[in-house]
Parts: C-alpha cells; sequence; structure tokens
C-alpha cells in the first residue's frame, strides 16, 4: 500500500509534501501526527522517513461520516470506497492502510479529552491536521511544544481562509519561534523549523 492508494482529504501534492518532511527525520527518529484518519499522511509519513523512524498517529479513531465525495486530485482513489452518508469506522480503515508499516504506531485518544496524554520520546516532526479549531488545537500545540527537540519540525495541513483557526495559530508558532512559517504553492500545508 502506497499513500497515494490511501483514501483521505489531502490532494497528491500535500502527499508529496509530507513525504518530503519526513525525509528529514533522522535515523531512530519520532513522529507525532495528530489527527490521522484512514493513514494516507501516516504513509507518506513512514514512506519518507528512516525504517527506524517511530511513527505516533494519535486519533479518536471514532467513526467518520463524509458527506460527499472529495475533489478530485485528493483521496479519491477507489470511487466506490467514498460514498455519501456512509459511516466508516476510521480504526479499521487505519489498520487496513497501514498494516504494511511496522513503525506506525497508533494512539487512541479517549473521547473524552482533548489532549493525548504524550509520555513517548522527544519529538523530531509534529504535524497537525486534528479539530482545526481552537481551543482544541491551541491545546495541543502549547502541549506538544515541551516534547520538541531543538531543530524539529512543526507542520500541518488546512492553512487556508475556511479554517481561521489554524492560521491564527500559525501566526502563533512565529511569534513564539520568531521564524516565518513557509507556504507551498496549490497547497494548504505549512511548516516552521524550529531552533532553540
Amino acid at each position: 500500500m502506497k499513500a497515494y492508494d490511501v483514501p483521505g482529504l489531502s490532494t497528491k501534492k500535500d502527499i508529496d509534501i509530507v513525504y518530503e518532511w519526513a525525509r528529514t527525520v533522522p535515523e531512530n527518529g519520532v513522529i507525532v501526527e495528530l489527527g490521522t484518519m484512514f493513514g494516507r499522511t501516516a504513509v507518506a509519513l513512514a514512506e519518507g522517513a528512516p525504517a527506524s523512524a517511530k511513527i505516533y498517529c494519535i486519533d479518536y479513531f471514532d467513526e467518520y461520516i463524509h458527506k460527499s465525495p472529495p475533489s478530485q486530485g485528493q483521496g479519491l482513489v477507489d470511487v466506490g470506497f467514498w460514498q455519501p452518508d456512509k459511516t466508516y469506522n476510521t480504526e479499521i480503515e487505519f489498520t487496513k492502510f497501514t498494516k504494511d508499516y511496522t513503525n506506525i504506531i497508533p494512539l487512541k485518544l479517549d473521547l473524552s479529552l482533548k489532549v493525548y496524554p504524550y509520555d513517548k520520546e522527544p519529538i523530531d516532526l509534529l504535524f497537525l491536521d486534528c479539530a482545526h479549531v481552537n481551543p482544541n488545537d491551541l491545546m495541543n500545540i502549547i502541549y506538544f511544544k515541551s516534547f520538541l527537540k531543538p531543530n524539529s519540525l512543526i507542520c500541518g495541513h488546512d492553512y487556508s481562509n475556511a479554517f481561521p483557526d489554524v492560521i491564527k495559530n500559525v501566526r502563533t508558532l512565529e511569534k513564539i519561534y520568531k521564524t516565518t512559517v513557509t507556504l507551498y504553492h496549490n497547497s494548504s500545508m505549512w511548516s516552521i523549523r524550529i531552533k532553540e
């Protein structure tokens, strides 16, 4: 299974960017993905990162209902997979699509919590694609800040006017780390390299 073959809401261009981010992770590095759905970006992270890297994918892994198929160029690989108003069990789908990657480790977030109680290794790459609204996203950014290694990468999806809190949080990160976000042409991906 390749990342392009996994249904999802990120474009092929987005997946290429995720792959390039993962290539910057060192041997035995650690990646944390917040919001993984069916595992499209998780597989891209696994394809780009060294095989020795650990990829922790945090999500509620609950049911998901998609109201309409994604636009062409997103995860529309199997037209039959995307059915309007169909209920998907994201845990089953994630397991199916990531089973070939032993370094992808799902961490199930309890529905009563906003932030996963992370107790693993320091992080080289933090990928944010979770609620897209505050206070949830900001709570996660603040919480995971203490786990980031020097020179780590914070990155995410959906930097667009449709998600004003994502833009607001990226601006906050620019101030915290006294740096400028990198945006990508024809993509809603963003990244910030931390230098502390």
